[in-house]
């Protein structure tokens, strides 16, 4: 009797302790991620969480992701956005992004991440550690990212907010903004890219890029393509192995208050551009030029250390005028001396003919500045004062001529500016030299010194006789 209660007393103490193992065990499981842990995702802002690649597609899909966690947000707005926040992906190098999110318009908030190991090898297009496409009301912030292609890339979004980034070891750029509106960047740093920059912004409008901090990248350190209407002021730009900010092809942008110092090869260059606004930046210390603006329209440029707009003028005018000059030469030169000699005989005035290169000096100016504004957006000073010195060279070259007779004949109203050749004319008789008129010579009286006149054969004075 005693044995059968010892065996049952065990028995029953061992099905206790394995029903309380399975609970524990349970327990254990359902608090481990899964890749679906979701709502604020870590409640514990001491300790990150090491967690799975996230990959989201609708807004459906987000708001299961969160509800799986419990969390009561629903993602309507900022006060119940969705968070996900303090953790920590790797991608363990198979080129797959850490979280990847497309087409929400939720209010989600992602902070306090730090994000990993997208490098691709042996081929494969590039993986972020945020990838965000066709997704607005997105807030990223304080996330950290080391040994990714690119840090972030957003593409055709809307009203994201990107604050306080850093990294360390991107392949290209660390923010990559493309096709996207109404997007900010904000006091980051951004660091060691070692094939790109910072910061690429491609056809995309009114965002705002302000307090950057961009260093020590191995190209471009921000790079502006075809996007209008932004704002890029207070960033810190220096010692980038390649240009700090190129714009191109884009328009009615703001650029001012920036510091952009140290570059290796250019610390502003802006192409095929106009309408911006570029001021009170610091563009010293570059490694080849300090800037260099080409094919450009009409931009508002101002007080920036390192570079003169008036130089760039000055230039253009001494471009116009060494081509007025050249025009003179093949279009009315050449042209004017031929007709001397060959046209002689149809007594063509020869002010009429300096009137007429005039004419055409002046059209001939007003083409290449219409050339130059259309086709290269620049230079068009250059045509425009070609025009203006070829009209009054050939202008002051027509009032030399003014009443000097036909082309083939010698001017009467002096050597001034006017050509002198001779020219094919038929033979004459020839002329007889005439003899040089003799002008009346003084004569004075030897003996009393009366000065007498031609006619006069006798002093008035004593009477003594001319010699």
């Amino acid at each position: 009797m005693k044995t059968d209660r010892k065996k049952k007393a065990l028995t029953a103490i061992s099905s206790f302790l394995l029903t309380l193992s399975f609970v524990l065990l349970v327990i254990i499981v359902s608090s481990v991620n899964t890749g679906y842990i979701t709502g604020k995702i870590n409640n514990n802002p001491e300790a990150a969480v090491y967690h799975s690649k996230i990959d989201i597609d609708g807004n459906s899909a987000l708001d299961t992701f969160i509800t799986n966690e419990g969390d009561s947000t629903n993602g309507l707005s900022w006060s119940t956005a969705h968070v996900i926040d303090n953790l920590e992906i790797s991608s363990s190098s198979d080129g797959i992004s850490c979280i990847k999110i497309k087409n929400t318009d939720r209010y989600l908030i992602i902070e306090e991440c730090t994000l990993s190991d997208t490098w691709h090898y042996g081929g494969g297009s590039s993986q972020q550690g945020i990838r965000l496409t066709n997704c607005s009301n997105v807030k990223i912030r304080s996330c950290t990212f080391s040994s990714v292609d690119e840090g972030i890339l957003l593409t055709e979004c809307d009203n994201i907010e990107i604050t306080d980034i850093s990294n360390s070891m991107c392949d290209w750029y660390i923010i990559n903004i493309v096709d996207s509106h109404s997007c900010s960047v904000n006091d980051s740093t951004l660091i060691n890219s070692e094939y790109r920059g910072g910061l690429s912004m491609d056809n995309s409008t009114l965002c705002t890029i302000q307090g950057l901090e961009i260093t020590g990248n191995g190209g471009t350190a921000m790079s502006i393509y075809d996007s209008d209407q932004n704002e890029i002021s207070g960033n810190t730009i220096t010692d980038n192995d390649g240009t700090g900010l190129k714009v191109q092809y884009s328009n009615n942008n703001e650029i001012v208050d920036n510091i952009i110092t140290g570059n290796t090869w250019y610390n502003f260059y802006m192409s095929y551009s106009s309408g911006n606004d570029v001021g009170n930046n610091d563009f010293t210390g570059a490694g080849e030029k300090n800037v260099v603006i080409e094919e450009c329209g009409e931009n508002n440029i101002y007080d920036n250390a390192g570079y003169s707009s008036a130089g760039k003028i000055f230039g253009e005018i001494g471009m116009g005028i060494l081509l007025s000059f050249v025009y003179l030469f093949i279009a009315a030169g050449i042209p004017y001396t031929l007709l001397r000699f060959k046209y002689s005989k149809y007594n063509v005035p020869s002010d009429t003919w300096a009137r007429g290169t005039g004419i055409v000096g002046i059209i001939f100016g007003i083409g290449i500045a219409i050339f130059s504004a259309v086709v290269w957006q620049s230079g068009y000073w250059s045509g425009i004062f070609c025009a203006i010195w070829s009209g009054l060279i050939l202008a002051y070259k027509s009032k030399k001529e003014k009443g000097g007779g036909s082309v083939g004949s010698k001017s009467t109203s002096g050597s001034g500016f006017k050509i002198t050749l001779k020219t094919a004319m038929a033979p004459t008789a020839p002329q007889q030299p005439q003899q040089p008129k003799t002008q009346d010579q003084p004569y004075f009286c030897g003996k009393c010194g009366t000065k007498l006149n031609s006619t006069q054969k006798f002093c008035p004075e004593c009477g003594s006789p001319r010699d």
